[in-house]
């Protein structure tokens, strides 16, 4: 799991690759579902494209799975 997770901190922190990061984001989210950390990702993801509105879905999903 960290692994996928971590590709996506590379491409969005590291190469500011946005495209490549919601990838790994949405691989991650589908291989493991029940894992708030994808979530919580994703949603941090959204904050820093400032789309409040993705960003807070994702935190609710995440709340579901804790």
């Amino acid at each position: 799991m960290t692994d996928i997770s971590g590709l996506a901190w590379l491409s969005r922190v590291l190469d500011k690759s946005f495209k490549r990061a919601k990838i790994f984001l949405e691989m991650y989210i589908r291989l493991y579902p029940n894992d708030a950390n994808g979530y919580i990702e994703m949603a941090r993801y959204y904050e820093e494209l400032n789309d409040e509105k993705n960003a807070t879905k994702y935190l609710e999903l995440a709340k579901k799975r804790t």
